[in-house]
């Protein structure tokens, strides 16, 4: 009996914790982890193993989330250059559907002349950065 309960303890019940949080990760339910996987035989092992994949498939469903975002932000902005004839709404309407769509949180578009000098820029920014696009011109430092 004593050898019974103490299989429940050590082996059944972790490895039910193991099936249960799966169970969940197929619901759906990313977040969920199994609380302690510290022990360091098998079934630590197995559980630290789940743990990793979980986290692994929730940043792969985070990084899918935001490469459709950003394939709506250019499927929009496409639509916009065949559709509008400003140069300047186009610009400043590009920077909105890129941020628009939560793929990005700034957006800036420059225009320059085939020497390299400015002539037209657009900026759309919603992380509320001091930094401005004028500030870097004229300081003359343009990214790449």
């Amino acid at each position: 009996m004593a050898l019974l309960l103490s299989f429940r303890w050590t082996i059944f019940a972790r490895l039910a914790e193991l099936l249960q949080v799966l169970s969940r990760v197929e619901a759906g339910d990313l977040k969920t982890r199994i609380a302690k996987a510290t022990s360091r035989d098998e079934i630590g092992i197995l559980q630290r193993g789940a743990n990793a994949m979980i986290t692994e498939r929730q940043q792969a469903e985070e990084r899918i989330l935001h490469l459709n975002r950003v394939l709506r932000a250019i499927r929009n902005v496409n639509q916009l250059i065949t559709q509008e004839r400003d140069l300047d709404r186009l610009i400043e309407s590009a920077c909105e559907h890129l941020t628009e769509t939560a793929s990005y949180t700034s957006a800036w578009i420059l225009l320059l002349s085939e020497d390299g000098t400015l002539t037209k820029f657009a900026r759309k920014d919603l992380a509320g950065h001091t930094v401005s696009l004028a500030d870097l011109l004229e300081q003359g430092e343009l990214m790449a």
